[in-house]
C-alpha cells in the first residue's frame, strides 16, 4: 500500500493562501498584506468576525505592489515582498500554523514573523499591526511575570486607550456572546506599544507599534507575535501560558 502523502497546512490558488487540515480556517491574500488574516473561524465553520494581523507601513500600498516569490513550507505560508523605489529594502513574511491537541484549551493559532533588510546606508523603516475586533470586553496582561489580566476600557471623553506602559504586549479579547476568547501576543523583545480605539458604532481597532528604527546594510530586522484562540473556560491562564512559550522559544531558523 502506498503511504498517505500529508496535505500542507495552506493551500494557494493564485495569490490567494487558504488555511486548512488544522482547528482554524483563514484566508490570507499575499497581494495585499495590509488587509491582514480574512475570514478566519474554526473548523467547524464558525466565523470568528475579526481580522486580525493587517501589516502596516507608510508606504502599505507599495508592498501590496511589489509581491515576488511565495511558497508552502510545512506549517509556514511564506511571501517575499521586494525593494521598491517607495521602500528601500525587502521583506519576507511567514504565517505560521499552529496546530493544537484535541484537548488544549488552545483551539489554534497564527504566528506571524516578518524579517527586513535593505540594500542602503540608510534606511528607516516603520511597522504597525492592526486588528479589527467585534465589541466585547478586553485585558491586558498585568506584567511579564504574572497570570493576571486587568480592563481595558475607555476613559470618559477619549476614545482610545494604550497598554499600561509597565505590561507586555498581550491582549485578551472576549466577545460577546461567545464561548471562546481571542488573544494578540506580541514577543516582548519586539513590543514597543499597543492601543485600542473605540468606536460605539463599530469594532474596535487594536495597533501594536512594532518598530521605527534606523537600518543599515546586511542588518536583518524581525519581529514576531501570535494570534490564539482559547476556550472561554480558563483562557487568562491558557493565554499567560502562551505568552510564555512565545517568549521562551528560539527563532526558528527556517527563517
Amino acid at each position: 500500500m502506498m503511504p498517505t502523502m500529508l496535505q500542507a497546512a495552506w493551500q494557494i490558488e493564485a495569490t490567494t493562501a487558504q488555511l486548512a487540515h488544522t482547528q482554524l480556517a483563514a484566508r490570507v491574500d499575499l497581494a495585499a498584506p495590509d488587509r491582514g488574516i480574512e475570514n478566519l473561524g474554526l473548523a467547524s465553520g464558525a466565523e470568528l468576525g475579526i481580522r486580525p494581523m493587517q501589516i502596516q507601513l507608510p508606504d502599505a500600498a507599495a508592498l501590496s505592489g511589489s509581491l515576488g516569490d511565495f511558497y508552502v513550507r510545512g506549517d509556514d505560508l511564506v511571501a517575499e515582498y521586494d525593494e521598491s523605489p517607495q521602500r528601500h529594502y525587502r521583506t519576507q513574511i511567514y504565517w505560521r500554523s499552529m496546530p493544537c491537541p484535541p484537548e488544549s484549551t488552545v483551539l489554534g493559532g497564527i504566528e506571524l514573523i516578518v524579517s527586513v533588510n535593505t540594500s542602503r546606508l540608510d534606511v528607516t523603516s516603520t511597522w504597525s499591526l492592526q486588528s479589527e475586533l467585534s465589541p466585547g470586553e478586553f485585558l491586558c496582561l498585568a506584567s511579564p511575570d504574572s497570570t493576571d489580566f486587568r480592563p481595558l476600557a475607555p476613559v470618559a471623553g477619549k476614545a482610545s486607550v494604550a497598554l499600561p506602559a509597565d505590561a507586555p504586549g498581550v491582549i485578551l479579547f472576549r466577545p460577546r456572546n461567545a464561548d471562546w476568547s481571542y488573544a494578540e501576543i506580541v514577543h516582548p523583545i519586539d513590543f514597543r506599544g499597543s492601543r485600542l480605539d473605540f468606536s460605539p458604532e463599530a469594532n474596535a481597532q487594536l495597533t501594536h507599534d512594532l518598530f521605527h528604527r534606523w537600518m543599515e546594510k546586511g542588518v536583518i530586522v524581525r519581529t514576531r507575535m501570535r494570534a490564539v484562540v482559547v476556550t472561554r473556560k480558563g483562557d487568562a491562564a491558557a493565554v499567560a501560558d502562551c505568552f510564555a512559550d512565545l517568549r521562551n522559544a528560539k527563532l526558528p531558523l527556517t527563517v
